[in-house]
């Protein structure tokens, strides 16, 4: 039995004509375009375009993700529009990471401009995607969807440590978000200035916004 007989193939990513093979991390094997998978990825870019690379059939990307994920993935890849997915069934956390991996900038933008449609299932997380990527758009979206009470459950926290992070949410037991640099800041100001939702959501905004130091 050949060593290619041996290995799981995903059932619709599997032409023998593309290039590219992704690896599920339940093992399954995906073929994609290295065409296409260019046109997005800077990582498989420079793989391909790099003098001496070798056969690139012969290469395999591992992905820290399961196969249903991969298959998101690539299927963002294949289309051009709105990529629907639902929020409560899909892990985005997973498809951004994988995106990261490769250097796929622009489809985390075009992930998070649909998670919008989705903003109600969680708006909190959804507002974690859109401060770390800077998403104003979902950003909006999710805090108008904050509970005017800043006690229940969403209350804002400020907490600068040494000047460059800063503690923006403090969301149900034990479940905090750290902004990752200075420039969170900046985006939060962004979002301030650009803002038209009144009651608490502004105040809410700008005392994120504008900390002080003790």
């Amino acid at each position: 039995m050949s060593e290619d007989s041996k290995v799981q193939w995903d059932a619709f990513y599997n032409d023998p004509k593309d290039d590219i093979v992704f690896v599920s991390n339940d093992k399954i094997h995906f073929r994609a375009s290295s065409w296409l998978m260019k046109r997005h990825s800077q990582f498989i870019k420079d793989m391909l375009d790099f003098p001496g690379k070798g056969n690139i059939s012969d290469a395999h990307i591992d992905l820290e993700a399961p196969a249903h994920i991969v298959r998101h993935f690539i299927a963002l890849c294949y289309t051009t529009g709105p990529f629907h997915m639902e929020l409560k069934e899909t892990k985005v956390s997973q498809i951004i990471v994988i995106c990261e991996k490769l250097q796929c900038s622009q489809l985390i933008q075009r992930v998070l401009g649909d998670l919008v449609r989705f903003v109600d299932y969680d708006p909190v997380e959804s507002f974690i995607f859109a401060a770390e990527y800077r998403h104003v758009e979902l950003a909006k979206a999710a805090i108008a969807l904050f509970p005017e009470d800043p006690k229940v459950p969403f209350s804002p926290v400020l907490d600068i440590s040494v000047g460059t992070a800063i503690t923006v949410l403090n969301y149900a037991p034990g479940r905090r978000f750290q902004a990752r640099s200075i420039r969170n800041i900046a985006f939060f100001q962004d979002i301030s200035e650009q803002s038209r939702y009144n009651r608490t959501t502004k105040p809410l905004i700008t005392s994120i916004c504008t900390p002080t130091l003790p």
